[in-house]
């Protein structure tokens, strides 16, 4: 994890911000760059391992590795393709310096990509049976991993013919975000304004592919997987990319309540749809456990739900203190300064809400299986959930009477000649931290209302799938 951290500041120095694109550029050059050390480390690592493995259990870590160079390879793929479209302003550039190199690195991409579906199909078992084959196969795909890698060293010294156009930063919203104010926020914006967020979208895409993998495997074990669940996290999940890609994303620079808007679906209405899909149900009922003393992803899955830390973190009355410090920082403190100067504080913003909602939700919601259920006194519970409403409600109201602006050196110097005034809009804000409120509200009577289960809970395993259906 450190090392992979360690690339970020290398992709994110490698794009001016005074040029054009510069968070979809710096966004996918930095998942292209940490999704190519991941997939060339692997492959190094292997080549060091290699000597020491018995025969027995290399084709099991190949097709570990495979597994994890695919999921590299299309995250690889798709980002060069973004970073593409943001480097190349129209089809004369291809015949430029850094289009014809790009051209190369595509080419070298594309024909390690037919390597990979032949390794995985018929070398991986023949590997196996001799050294030869192994040993072919990774000097013929470190030869074409040297071309893509030699072709993105000569792109990142080369001026991308987009990269040249330098924005005129003649206004405020032009040096603070490094694009004018979007045009006037109007019905048709809400269906037709993008500002696409590659993270998320990579996120929600593997997702909703291994979501409905499982869903498939599930199938064939001939156990019922319930649809509503399926259809919740498909939902979920593009609601996720619609609230960071969509015109949500586009006008909450400009426009308070549009981001407290975007924290109330990421911090709540979100993780509703994300946990009541119970993707570790799923989980942990279709992953195969591993038979050599080696952690999978069942195996952590199990560490994870049976952890100290989890039990501890799914208290309702925790969250509820969690939850109440996430209002406090997304509305006074300077983290939520940082999520409006920094792509990277954006993210964490993004990343922070969804984790602290999912525990909220899930200490609320809790079926058997699904995580460890900590004792709990329903009376400290349920005052903490209702200090919790009562807290959201104060900090709408204190925000809906605010006479200063927040972070108004950002908000205040937008220039916008549309919609309401910076303050006015901020009124709105604190209209929809109130909602948050209700909304609240509703998910702790829906939970005191539900009918209780026993906290003794057994996890789901391999011989109790028709549990985890139900």
């Amino acid at each position: 994890m450190l090392a992979i951290i360690s690339l970020i500041p290398m992709s994110t120095q490698g794009h001016s911000g005074e040029l054009a694109n510069h968070d979809a550029a710096v966004m996918s050059l930095t998942l292209h760059i940490v999704s190519a050390a991941v997939w060339l480390g692997g492959l190094t690592l292997l080549i060091v391992i290699r000597p020491g493995l018995p025969s027995s259990t290399l084709e099991d870590i190949l097709r570990r590795y495979s597994t994890l160079a695919l999921i590299a390879f299309v995250v690889v793929a798709v980002s060069g393709y973004a970073r593409a479209l943001t480097a190349l302003g129209r089809w004369d550039d291809l015949v430029t310096p850094y289009g014809l190199i790009l051209l190369a690195k595509i080419l070298a991409l594309v024909v390690m990509g037919i390597l990979g579906a032949a390794y995985r199909g018929r070398l991986i078992a023949k590997a196996g049976e001799g050294r030869n084959t192994f040993w072919m196969f990774v000097c013929v795909e470190l030869a074409f991993m040297g071309i893509a890698s030699g072709a993105a060293a000569a792109l990142a010294r080369t001026a991308a013919p987009a990269d040249t156009i330098t924005i005129p930063q003649t206004t405020a919203a032009e040096i603070l975000t490094d694009a004018p104010v979007p045009p006037e926020f109007t019905t048709e914006r809400w269906f037709t304004a993008w500002s696409i967020d590659l993270l998320w979208v990579i996120v929600g895409g593997f997702a909703v592919f291994f979501y409905l993998a499982g869903v498939e495997r599930m199938r064939r074990l001939g156990q019922p997987w319930p649809m509503r669940r399926t259809i919740g996290w498909v939902i979920g999940m593009g609601a996720l990319v619609w609230t960071t890609s969509g015109p949500l994303a586009v006008y909450d620079e400009p426009l308070i309540s549009m981001r407290f808007l975007s924290f109330a679906l990421l911090g709540l209405v979100i993780p509703v749809l994300l946990v009541s899909a119970a993707p570790l149900v799923l989980a942990l009922t279709v992953i195969h456990p591993r038979d050599d003393d080696s952690r999978g992803a069942l195996e952590w899955l199990l560490w994870v739900a049976a952890s100290r830390t989890i039990r501890l973190a799914l208290n309702p009355i925790i969250t509820a203190i969690l939850f109440t410090a996430t209002m406090w920082l997304i509305t006074y403190s300077d983290l939520f300064r940082w999520s409006l100067y920094d792509q990277l504080g954006s993210e964490w913003m993004i990343t922070h809400l969804l984790v602290i909602g999912c525990l909220f939700v899930s200490s609320l919601f809790r079926r058997n299986g699904a995580v460890p259920a900590p004792g709990r006194s329903r009376r400290w519970t349920f005052t903490a959930l209702i200090t919790l409403t009562l807290t959201t409600v104060f900090i709408g109201i204190a925000t809906i009477t605010r006479t200063d602006l927040i972070v108004a050196e950002w908000f205040g110097a937008m220039g916008r000649s549309w919609g309401s005034t910076p303050l006015q809009d901020q009124r709105v804000g604190g209209i929809i931290i109130v909602g948050i409120a209700a909304l609240l509200a509703a998910l702790i009577a829906a939970s005191v209302l539900r009918p209780q289960r026993t906290n003794s809970v057994t996890l789901p395993t391999h011989t109790s799938r028709k549990d985890a259906s139900r």
